[in-house]
This record gives C-alpha cells, sequence and structure tokens, in this order.
C-alpha cells in the first residue's frame, strides 16, 4: 500500500514539477499581479521613464520608506563599488537569483501549494480508506 502510495506521488511530482531557469512572460506577469503599468517584452514591469527621471531627485531613506511601506523589506544587495561619487545612479533592475520575501510572490506561492495539496487529496482520498 505504502508503495502505491509513493509510486502516486512521485508520478504526481514528477508531471507537474518543471525547472524553469528563466520565468515565462506568464510567470512573471502572475509573480507581479499588482504590477498595472507597462510591461516589457519578457512580461517584467516597466516603470516609467518620467518616472526614473524623478527617482534621481529623491534620498535613499526616501526610495527605502517607500519599500518598507509596501511591504518589500527585504529588497536589499550589499557591496557595491561606487565608482561615480559626483553621479546618481538610478535604473531597473531584475532580481537574478536570490529572491527575497515579496508580498504578491508570497500570495501566489501560497496559492499554488493549496491547489497541489486539494489535487492529492482527491488522488489519494479512496487509497487512504484501503
Amino acid at each position: 500500500m505504502l508503495m502505491i502510495i509513493a509510486c502516486g506521488l512521485a508520478a504526481i511530482c514528477t508531471a507537474q514539477q518543471q525547472v524553469a531557469i528563466t520565468p515565462t512572460p506568464e510567470q512573471i506577469v502572475a509573480m507581479t499581479s499588482n504590477w498595472k503599468g507597462m510591461r516589457t517584452p519578457d512580461g517584467r514591469p516597466k516603470v516609467d521613464d518620467k518616472l526614473m527621471a524623478r527617482l534621481k531627485n529623491i534620498s535613499l531613506e526616501e526610495a527605502w520608506g517607500i519599500l518598507r511601506g509596501e511591504g518589500y523589506h527585504n529588497q536589499f544587495e550589499g557591496d557595491w563599488m561606487v565608482l561615480r561619487p559626483d553621479q546618481v545612479m538610478v535604473g531597473r533592475a531584475v532580481t537574478a537569483q536570490y529572491m527575497p520575501l515579496r508580498p504578491e510572490l508570497d500570495s501566489l506561492i501560497k496559492q499554488k501549494v493549496k491547489q497541489k495539496i486539494e489535487l492529492v487529496q482527491v488522488i489519494l482520498g479512496p487509497l487512504t480508506y484501503w
């Protein structure tokens, strides 16, 4: 009986898990669903150039205050080397390897986990009363 359940779980996981090094545009849109502005062709949110220009005029503390107020508490990368201390650095960035907790992504992950648990319960339900 345990062998049947183990094989069933392995089949479910194998069939549904996909290793995605680069998310598809649809996955990016789902992970950033709160964004209502323009997007790049690969689905990433694109901050308007006018807003990027305005960001040059705010302090680091003001920027952090806005991020924290929106729930982004761990959006930080240290050990930067200042190459031009006389210039303000503003630009678009992509989180590449480490994905800190992001409220909208956390909500999506919890929703997907709940769906998978419900699927396993439906499939294994008849086996548990064996």
